[in-house]
């Protein structure tokens, strides 16, 4: 019998293991601390309309940290209010795999590699230990995710209502990638570099292709209707804002300068956990990136959709490698991306 027969079996069993270690795992003082906020300073400010000195995350991360809220809306009384937290964490995790898994999918069209992507991201090491945690940067990884599904999504469709509608998702989903932490705002300089390579061959004829343009119009919009609102409501808080937000910039990039030694620890984790996983992501992208470049022939859209993700992770990859933080919960969020990619390779050289 075929390997591939066993796989939902081995996608039933890391599911199970990745929920009990999601319940039994150990308590980290910055989960303890995002639920204890969100309860306590939810959204405060002082007498001078500014920021509080230890509400910070709540402004840097605020749709995380409404989520948050929402579970003391739902559970008021409860006394066991981290595990409740803990399993919309869990919840998150398994969305991530699932959607991430999905974007495989659409690039290979082959549902049992969905299962096989699900599992992988699921057993990634930095991800079965952190990507159930209660943390920001998982969430934003959620949505990073919806947004190359829907775009993949969206350039198959030829109803002018569906391309709207998903035209609407992705801006919805780029405003909650950067609101559930602002460490994701230059993913979207990135993923707007992607949609300009991948716009830039289409056929003007294509309607997608002119209705995406729009987009850009309506997220200029919406943003600036947001920091009108908030001017007027709160005057001197987007200063604030930008000032608390570059001090905490600073302070990140000294810290990590400060040790040089440990800094890429958890990235160094990440790799050599993973061995097989950057084994076909390099080859990956180097077989990708010498078609793309040198190759004449057609290629068509799901090859081309390969090929510029796979350019996009080279950004990404440098991008994560730039940052300042680069904790393992961070590491854990974007790791998804990786995981399905270096797939692409390994299932067309096994199979």
């Amino acid at each position: 019998m075929k390997f591939r027969y066993f796989l939902p079996f081995f996608a039933v069993f890391i599911s199970t293991a990745f929920l009990f270690k999601a319940v039994t795992g150990f308590w980290a003082d910055s989960e303890i601390w995002a639920v204890t906020l969100s309860k306590v300073k939810f959204f405060s400010f002082t007498a001078e309309n500014t920021i509080p000195a230890d509400s910070l995350g709540l402004y840097f991360k605020p749709l995380h940290h409404l989520l948050i809220k929402f579970t003391y809306i739902l559970f008021p009384d409860s006394w066991n209010i981290l595990t409740i937290n803990r399993s919309v964490g869990a919840a998150i995790g398994f969305g991530i795999a699932i959607v991430y898994a999905r974007v495989f999918y659409e690039i290979l069209y082959d549902r049992k590699g969905f299962i096989l992507a699900f599992i992988a991201i699921l057993a990634t090491t930095l991800f079965f230990e952190r990507g159930y945690r209660i943390r920001a940067d998982l969430l934003a990884s959620l949505f990073h995710g919806l947004i190359l599904l829907e775009f993949f999504h969206l350039q198959r469709k030829t109803d002018a209502f569906d391309i709207k509608i998903s035209t609407f998702l992705l801006v919805i989903y780029e405003l909650c990638m950067v609101l559930s932490t602002v460490k994701y705002l230059p993913v979207l300089v990135l993923l707007n570099i992607l949609y300009f390579f991948l716009l830039a061959g289409e056929s003007k004829e294509h309607y997608w292709v002119r209705f995406y343009k729009t987009k850009f119009l309506i997220q200029v919009f919406l943003v600036f209707a947001i920091l009108l609102g908030i001017h007027f409501y709160t005057p001197h808080f987007l200063e604030n804002y930008v000032q608390e937000l570059i001090k905490y910039s600073m302070e990140a990039d000294m810290a990590a300068t400060g040790e040089n030694e440990t800094k890429f620890i958890h990235v160094f984790r990440w790799v050599s956990g993973n061995p097989l996983i950057w084994v076909g992501y390099i080859s990956l992208v180097v077989f990708s990136l010498m078609r793309l470049f040198l190759s004449r022939e057609k290629v068509f859209t799901f090859e081309k959709n390969k090929n510029f993700l796979t350019f996009y992770s080279i950004l990404f990859l440098i991008y994560v490698l730039a940052t300042p933080e680069k904790y393992s919960y961070f590491i854990a969020s974007v790791s998804p991306i990786f995981t399905i990619l270096s797939l692409i390779y390994l299932v067309h050289f096994i199979g």
